[in-house]
C-alpha cells in the first residue's frame, strides 16, 4: 500500500519541479532568442538605412570588394569621368599648346628636407572597419554601443534599379555565399514582394532608397549557432537536474511516508497485541459458561446470552488475529493446483446456499497453477464465497469461475445485489468498515475484517483484488500471478 504511494509521491515531486525547470528554460529560450534577432534586426536596418551606393561603387571600383572580380567601373571613378548614373563621360578639355622653352621659368632650388613639415596621419578612428570590407557608411556607429557586434558581423547586398536589373551585388570575407548565390536571393525576395524575414541562414530587409532598390542580408549563424549550444547545454542540465530531483524526491518521499507507515505498523501491532490478549480471557469465560450450563442446564436464558455474545467476541478475536498473521509477513509459498483448491473449498458452501435458496454454480477448468500459500487461498476463498452469500439480495445463483488470462489466474465471485457506489468499493476493503454503519447487527457474524484479510493475502501473493457491478450483479475478483 504505501509503495504505491510512493511512487505517486515521487512521480508528483518530480514532474512538478521537472516542468518549473522545463519552463523556466523554455522562457530563458525564448527571450534571449527574440532579444538577439531583435538586435540582429535593428543592426540590418541601420546597415539598410546608411547604405550608399555612390560609396559601395567607389570602394568596388577603386579598392576591389573582397576580392570580387568584374565589377563594372564606377562612371566618375578612377575608372571613367562623369558622376554615377550621368550614363555618359564628362566633356573633355583642350589640350594645352605648347610653349616656347624659353619662357620656361628657371626651376625652384629645392628646400631643404629637414624644413619640411612632416605629413599629417590620417585619421583611422573615424571610419572603422567592418568584416565584410565596406565602411559602416554613417559615422552614428562610431558611438554606438553596438559597435563591435556591427564591426563583426557579415552583411550581405544586392542593389536593383527600378525596373528589377541588378547594379551591384556585395559579400564578406570567408562567406560561404558566393556573389551569384546572393543576387539569385534577392531576386527571389524582391520578386515575392516581402519587405523583411528570414531565408537559410541569413535575414533580410528590402529598402526603397528612392533612385534605386537595396535587399541587405545579414548572416544570422552565430544566433544559431549560440541557440543550439545553449539548447545543448540546457539539455545537459535537465538530465542532470532530473537525477538530482529523482533522489531529492525519493528523500522527501521517505519522509513523508515515515509517519504513515509507523502508524499503520502501530495499528497492525495494537491488532494483534488485543487479539492475543482478548484470547486467553475469553477461552476462560468459555470453559466457566460450559460448567455452569451443565450444573444449571442449557435453557437458562441468561447464561445462552452470555454464551451467545462469549461466541462472537470469540469470532471477532480470532479474525484479528488472522488478520495480523496475513499482514505481519509474506508466508511460505509452494506450487499448488488452484483449480483443486477453490473446487474442494467451494463444494461446503453448496448446502449453505442451499439453505438460504440459492444456487453455488462452479466454473473451473482443471490445471491451473500457482505458487502461494495452501491456508491463505482457501480463506481468501472462503471469505469470497462467505461474502457473496450473505450478501445475495434478489437472486437465486451465486457464480463461482476460475480462468487463466495470459500470465494471471482471474477467481471471480459474483452475486446478485444492489450497486455498491463508486466512492463506497475501496472502502470495503478496509478493516472494520461495514456497509451497515449504524451497525445494528443485521450482519450478523461479520465485522468488516473479512475482505480486509482477503486484499492482505491477495498483496501477500503480488497479486490485486477490486469489486464491479453491472446489471444488478455484483462481482469480486482477484487476479494472481501464475506458476
Amino acid at each position: 500500500m504505501f509503495k504505491s504511494s510512493r511512487i505517486k509521491i515521487i512521480a508528483a515531486i518530480m514532474a512538478a519541479l521537472l516542468l518549473f525547470l522545463l519552463i523556466m528554460a523554455g522562457m530563458i529560450y525564448g527571450s534571449s532568442y527574440r532579444e538577439l534577432s531583435r538586435e540582429n534586426r535593428d543592426m540590418l536596418e541601420k546597415y539598410s538605412a546608411d547604405f550608399d551606393l555612390n560609396q559601395a561603387y567607389m570602394e568596388a571600383s577603386g579598392f576591389g570588394f573582397n576580392g570580387q572580380s568584374g565589377m563594372p567601373p564606377f562612371p566618375g571613378g578612377p575608372h571613367g569621368p562623369g558622376t554615377l548614373g550621368d550614363g555618359g563621360a564628362g566633356e573633355a578639355e583642350d589640350p594645352a599648346e605648347p610653349t616656347d622653352p624659353g619662357d620656361m621659368d628657371e626651376p625652384e632650388e629645392p628646400e631643404d628636407p629637414g624644413d619640411m613639415d612632416e605629413p599629417e596621419e590620417p585619421d583611422q578612428g573615424d571610419v572603422p572597419d567592418t568584416d565584410d570590407g565596406l565602411r559602416p557608411p554613417s559615422p552614428l556607429y562610431k558611438e554606438d554601443r553596438g559597435m563591435h557586434a556591427f564591426a563583426v558581423s557579415s552583411f550581405y547586398y544586392t542593389a536593383f534599379d527600378l525596373s528589377g536589373r541588378p547594379l551591384l551585388t556585395g559579400y564578406g570575407n570567408g562567406s560561404v555565399y558566393s556573389e551569384e548565390d546572393i543576387s539569385s536571393l534577392a531576386a527571389e525576395i524582391l520578386e515575392s514582394g516581402k519587405t523583411q524575414g528570414t531565408a537559410d541562414d541569413l535575414i533580410y530587409q528590402v529598402t526603397d532608397k528612392g533612385g534605386y532598390i537595396l535587399v541587405a542580408f545579414m548572416d544570422n549563424t552565430v544566433v544559431r549557432d549560440s541557440m543550439e549550444t545553449f539548447l545543448k547545454y540546457a539539455l545537459i542540465s535537465f538530465g542532470i537536474s532530473a537525477v538530482l530531483v529523482f533522489f531529492l524526491a525519493l528523500f522527501l518521499s521517505k519522509r513523508i511516508i515515515r509517519p504513515l507507515e509507523e502508524n499503520d505498523q502501530r495499528q497492525k501491532q495494537f491488532i494483534s497485541d488485543a487479539g492475543h490478549e482478548l484470547k486467553t480471557p475469553i477461552s476462560v469465560m468459555s470453559t466457566n459458561l460450559e460448567l455452569l450450563s451443565r450444573e444449571m442446564g442449557e435453557d437458562n436464558q441468561w447464561l445462552s446470552n452470555i454464551k451467545y455474545e462469549n461466541e462472537r467476541m470469540s469470532a471477532l478475536v480470532r479474525e484479528l488475529l488472522e488478520l495480523s498473521r496475513a499482514e505481519s509477513g509474506v508466508p511460505d509459498h509452494e506450487d499448488l493446483d488452484l483449480s483443486n483448491l477453490v473446487t474442494g473449498e467451494a463444494l461446503p458452501f453448496e448446502s449453505i446456499a442451499f439453505e438460504q435458496g440459492l444456487t453455488l454454480n462452479s466454473d473451473i477448468p482443471e490445471g491451473i497453477h500457482v505458487k502461494g500459500n495452501t491456508a491463505q487461498l482457501r480463506q481468501l476463498t472462503a471469505i469470497l464465497l462467505d461474502n457473496a452469500i450473505s450478501h445475495s439480495e434478489g437472486g437465486e445463483t451465486v457464480n463461482v469461475s476460475l480462468v487463466q488470462d495470459r500470465h494471471q489466474a482471474v477467481l471471480s465471485v459474483t452475486n446478485p445485489g444492489a450497486e455498491i457506489p463508486a466512492d463506497v468499493r475501496d472502502k470495503l476493503f478496509e478493516r472494520f468498515y461495514r456497509t451497515d454503519e449504524a451497525r445494528t447487527g443485521n450482519d450478523e457474524g461479520h465485522y468488516g475484517l473479512g475482505l480486509a484479510i482477503a486484499k492482505a493475502i491477495v498483496q501477500a501473493h503480488s497479486g490485486n483484488i477490486g469489486v464491479d457491478c453491472a446489471d444488478g450483479k455484483v462481482t469480486f475478483r482477484v487476479a494472481l500471478p501464475v506458476k
